[in-house]
């Protein structure tokens, strides 16, 4: 586009309402319509900081998928612990839902040493859903469950279910993750809903 015909889309109020919708559901983007949305941005010459915000959801996408590698190869709890605590703020809806479902996996199937002390798992899940980094996890699910794809809300569901987390401190997200079950059973394959039937 030259100057004077980005000049006259983005001086129209129109392109105005429609930059503040796609804005507000950016979180709801995949690969491609994010790459759309820096690419429009970008030769539309629209405001700086529009465009800053465009190209740090490629980067950080591209990172995101670095760390869901990094995730499904995490050999025990404490990798994945550490994951979130020195790389939480970059974690999105997937990381969170596996994050929670590998910590699960590791400590309720094979046995958990801490500090140089085996311990049988059973022994360890207390320890684990007490372990702040565990709780900020939690606080993360809390945030991004209104956006996660029904496989990431079964996952997390049956993270929480195989690690008895206390109901009454998750109450909330409990409801918020049963709600977005329900919000998007129409589109689920049976073993997710299998799997969100199971852990509630």
């Amino acid at each position: 586009l030259r100057k004077k015909e980005a000049e006259h889309i983005t001086s129209d109020p129109r392109f105005h309402r429609l930059v503040r919708t796609l804005e507000s559901k950016s979180s709801e983007l995949d690969k491609l319509g994010l790459e759309n949305r820096k690419r429009a941005y970008h030769k539309l010459r629209v405001d700086a900081d529009l465009r800053a915000r465009a190209a740090l959801s490629v980067r950080l996408l591209e990172r995101a998928k670095d760390i869901q590698g990094d995730l499904m190869d995490a050999a025990s709890v404490q990798d994945v612990l550490v994951m979130v605590e020195e790389q939480g703020e970059i974690f999105n809806k997937v990381n969170t839902s596996t994050a929670l479902h590998r910590i699960a996996r590791l400590a309720t199937t094979t046995p958990y040493a801490n500090d140089g002390d085996n311990r049988r798992s059973s022994d360890a899940v207390p320890h684990i859903t007490r372990d702040l980094r565990f709780r900020l996890l939690l606080q993360m699910a809390s945030a991004l469950c209104e956006n996660m794809s029904i496989v990431s809300v079964s996952n997390a569901l049956w993270a929480l279910a195989r690690l008895r987390v206390d109901l009454g401190e998750t109450n909330a997200l409990l409801d918020d993750l049963a709600g977005r079950a329900a919000a998007t059973a129409h589109g689920a394959q049976p073993k997710s809903l299998a799997t969100v039937v199971w852990a509630l």
